[in-house]
């Protein structure tokens, strides 16, 4: 949806962290999304194309997979380590790329936005035009791998308050005995619509 519709001129992307102590079942989001994925892929098997890697190696490798698709969600284990990782003083040079790039994207997200190619000595390395990107990350991390090293400047840089942190503090919550059910029929069934107007237009190259 991130692509087919547009608030106030931006897309719906969005940058998240969840911040749960280890135990506390912060991976019932990923297998959240891997449950409904599963069961829409039968009826629609492009649903794969929304999910983006989960992980990257620089700015230019998130930009190569923009180009083939330009709308998906990424779902960052440990993110924590590499949100310190990007705004350490000494970041190594693809990942300061790759910290420009989460900068530039989280605003290019509206349909008439362009994030505009690069060019490098390595043909190979170089980079295309791709208009109204949208990129969701799903970032999960301790408390402590989060706050750890996270000082005034890392805000003022503008990373850090792009992302929605959600924080549970409570006690490790109860066993879910349905953990293991798939989605109901009629989840399945409106979220398979969801994704056929999101593939439909993206094929028509409309946005609402």
């Amino acid at each position: 949806c991130g692509r087919s519709y547009n608030i106030s001129g931006s897309g719906l992307n969005q940058y998240l962290i969840l911040l749960a102590k280890t135990g506390a079942g912060k991976e019932g989001a990923v297998s959240g999304i891997d449950n409904i994925i599963a069961a829409a892929r039968p009826q629609i098997p492009m649903v794969d194309q929304f999910i983006g890697p989960g992980a990257f190696a620089s700015g230019q490798a998130l930009i190569k997979v923009l180009d083939e698709r330009p709308c998906f969600v990424s779902v960052l284990g440990e993110f924590g380590l590499t949100l310190r990782q990007l705004c350490d003083p000494r970041a190594s040079g693809p990942q300061i790329m790759l910290k420009k790039v989460f900068l530039d994207l989280f605003s290019k997200s509206g349909w008439t936005k362009i994030l505009r190619s690069s060019v490098y000595s390595d043909v190979e390395k170089n980079t295309k035009i791709v208009q109204a990107p949208n990129v969701t990350i799903l970032g999960e991390s301790t408390p402590e791998s989060f706050f750890e090293g996270l000082d005034s400047s890392h805000i003022s840089e503008g990373l850090i308050p792009r992302f929605s942190l959600i924080e549970y503090t409570g006690p490790r919550p109860p066993r879910n005995l349905n953990a293991n059910l798939p989605p109901s029929t009629d989840l399945v069934s409106r979220f398979c619509e969801l994704v056929t107007v999101s593939l439909t237009t993206s094929n028509n190259h409309t946005c609402a």
